[in-house]
Parts: C-alpha cells; structure tokens; sequence
C-alpha cells in the first residue's frame, strides 16, 4: 500500500510539473503606458503574449511579414511569435481602449517566451498626443488610416515633395500623403523616411516636431532605421491654424 501511495505521489508531482512549466518558461515584463516608445525583448521562435490592462486592443499595425500574431476580438491581449531570428527588431503601433496608441519596439531574443503586461498611467490621458481631449478618436483613426495607406473618410492628396534632409543630412525626406479632415479641424500628413548612410539611425520624434506648423502629434513606423533602410513619419496638425504647405 505504501508504495502505490509513493507512486501515486510521483505521480501527481509529475503532472503538477507539467502543468507548471509553461508559466514557468514565461517572463513577465510589466511597462506602464508612456507617450513614449516602449522596449521589450520576446523570445525568438517563441509564442509571447502582449497584453493591456485597461482596454481592450482595437488593431495592430506593423510589419506582418516580422511575426505570426493571433488577436481574439474584444480581447486585451494578443500572441505573437516573431519570424525574424535572434537580433531582429519589430516595431508595432498598437491601438487599445477608447483610441488611445502605444508604441513598441521588440527586440528577438534567445530567451523562453514573455509576457509583457503594461498597464495604464492615468495621468497620461492619450498616448502620443497634446490635443484637444474632443480630437482623441479622430487623431488615432487618422494615423491608422495613414499608416494602412487607406482613404476613408479624408480627402487625401498625393504630395511627392522632397525636403530637407535631417540628422546630419542623412535622412532622406519625401512628403507624399497630406489627409484632410475639417469637421475635425486636423490635417496628417505622411513622410516618407530613408537612411541613405551606412550607419544606423534611431529616430526621435523631436527631429519631426517643427517640420511644419501647429504639429499636434508624431507617430514613428520604426524607431531604428538600417542603412538604406525605410520607414514613415505620421504627423497630425491642426488645421484651422494651418496656413502653409
């Protein structure tokens, strides 16, 4: 009897062990919601699950060539499994809640799989804005219709200008989208980005804010750009201050 009560021990030891290691293989990272870019590490090959704690994520935008990502609808969280091997850099603007948009850069890794959590800071009312709490909603539509090339409700005007290069003349600027919106009083336009030097640039949103006038809002595809590499700038202004260009 005894020994049938020592195996059935093991035995439970065993299937508690099971059960235990896939929480035991994640890493929990927690990050509280910033206007600023946040950084993680996910592990490459690896299922890692992204998650907010207030709202539930309305879209993802990035690079879908990068990762494998499964949303449920009316979810807080998503998986995603990155394509990319160790060293490689996926850049996502998620948008959650009532419109609110956070920033992620995600570095691969040779680590088990994470869970990031990232909870909300009150006192930051909307990621990556200072406008108007009434413009909150059609800011974040506008730069995920910017950022998904779509039309919708704006009037969009091709542009294809060229401007002055930034960071040290190594970063090629091209102004090729401008959407209009007057009911909301905001105007966005979308630059073309491209590292034409044989280094690599990090990218801050502080290079675009005085690019044109009454800029509200800058929004960053990807916050590092490789050598010849490219990526887009998504700008909001006001447009009942907006006297040029």
């Amino acid at each position: 009897m005894s020994m049938l009560i020592t195996k059935t021990k093991i035995l439970l030891g065993l299937i508690l062990v099971m059960i235990m290691l896939p929480v035991l293989a994640s890493s929990v990272q927690e990050f509280t919601a910033s206007r600023q870019r946040i950084t993680a590490s996910i592990g490459a090959g690896k299922q890692n699950r992204i998650e907010f704690a207030q709202g539930k994520i309305l879209e993802v935008i990035g690079n879908s060539s990068q990762y494998n990502l499964i949303a449920t609808p009316n979810s807080s969280y998503i998986f995603l499994t990155p394509k990319l091997g160790v060293g490689g850099v996926i850049d996502l603007s998620i948008i959650y809640g009532d419109n609110k948009v956070q920033e992620l850069t995600l570095h691969v890794a040779a680590i088990s799989g994470q869970a990031i959590f990232i909870k909300q800071d009150e006192r930051d009312g909307n990621i990556k804005s200072t406008k108007p709490q009434n413009n909150t909603e059609e800011l974040a539509e506008i730069i995920r219709f910017m950022a998904l090339g779509k039309t919708g409700k704006y009037n969009v005007e091709v542009m294809k200008h060229l401007l002055p290069p930034l960071v040290g003349r190594n970063l090629n600027l091209t102004f090729d989208l401008k959407y209009n919106f007057a009911a909301a009083e905001l105007i966005g336009r979308r630059l073309k980005v491209k590292n034409i030097s044989n280094k690599s640039i990090k990218l801050l949103e502080s290079n675009f804010e005085h690019i044109f006038e009454n800029i509200i809002a800058v929004n960053l595809s990807k916050e590092i750009l490789k050598p010849k590499e490219e990526g887009f700038v998504y700008l909001i202004s006001r447009l009942k201050q907006w006297s040029k260009q």
